[in-house]
């Protein structure tokens, strides 16, 4: 998988958040990504975001799985995007 598609989808997924929240996230890393061939791609990713919340004035981070569609004509659309802990799932 090239890490330049996964970098796309997860900026593309923490600009739209940010649009539908009305406050800005900041991509810090990407934790996790998988690919899936499906009439395009899905981008299954685990990021680690950052934010400023203003009532309190602190600077925030936490993690987020997101899922990231790219048509065949390489547009992206944000499918899902939950606040979940990243942590090793190998238990």
């Amino acid at each position: 998988m090239d890490n330049e598609e996964v970098v796309s989808a997860a900026e593309f997924a923490v600009t739209e958040q940010s649009h539908k929240q009305e406050m800005t996230y900041k991509l810090i890393a990407v934790e996790h990504a998988e690919r899936q061939s499906a009439a395009g791609s899905n981008f299954r990713m685990c990021l680690k975001v950052g934010y400023h919340k203003e009532d309190d004035g602190v600077d925030t981070t936490e993690f987020v799985k997101t899922v990231v569609h790219r048509n065949l004509q390489q547009e992206y659309s944000l499918t899902s995007w939950a606040q979940e802990n990243c942590g090793d799932d190998s238990d």
